[in-house]
């Protein structure tokens, strides 16, 4: 039976369950009849006063999907569509199963069992392939960065990415405004070291 308010399709993805929700969004499991294959989605709450204001937000969440979507890396998290749920959008993911670093930092007993060096390098790796596509991730933290049962790394949260392009041009515009998120704001850290700082995720290269 299909959950009050849970919708039973999104696009031509068929939902299969609710992976998890929170106050930005809500995130299903859902399978493409088109490919046989299962994904995630995840459709982001936009809370914008006015029309114009929401259009913006939604172009915003767009332009990072794109951005997203251009990197074709086997850390990270694939993106595969965009997609329009109610007025609200919705981007097409890789299904990773597995969990948050965040979550196996928690417990001790987790945590020993954890190969950080390992972690590192392929965060580090998948890292410079999206500063090679021109592509910042912006929000680099354990929340982020997704395990497999295999030992596989992921790093997921792509929407909040910022184009070489875009950071510089909104860098200028804005006047490195408090508002915007860790190197975003001053233009002073870029590449790399913009991923190394933010939110509190350091590590030595």
């Amino acid at each position: 039976m299909t959950e009050p308010g849970r919708p039973t399709e999104i696009g031509r993805e068929q939902i299969v369950d609710v992976v998890g929700s929170g106050a930005m969004g809500i995130v299903y499991k859902a399978h493409d009849p088109a490919i046989g294959r299962d994904v995630a989605i995840k459709v982001v709450r936009i809370e914008a006063d006015g029309a114009e204001a929401r259009a913006a937000a939604v172009n915003r969440f767009r332009q990072d999907v794109q951005a997203a979507g251009r990197c074709s890396h086997a850390s990270i998290v694939g993106v595969f569509d965009f997609l329009d749920q109610g007025g609200d959008p919705a981007i097409v993911m890789e299904l990773v199963e597995g969990s948050s670093l965040l979550f196996h930092l928690r417990a001790p007993e987790r945590r020993a069992a954890l190969m950080i060096s390992r972690i590192i390098l392929r965060v580090l790796d998948a890292l410079g392939y999206a500063h090679g596509q021109g592509i910042i991730h912006c929000n680099i933290k354990p929340a982020n960065i997704l395990l497999t049962s295999s030992g596989q790394v992921k790093i997921a949260g792509f929407r909040h990415c910022e184009c070489r392009r875009q950071f510089h041009h909104a860098v200028r515009r804005r006047g490195g405004h408090p508002q915007l998120h860790g190197a975003r704001a001053t233009g002073r850290r870029y590449g790399r070291s913009s991923d190394r700082s933010v939110r509190g995720w350091r590590h030595s290269a």
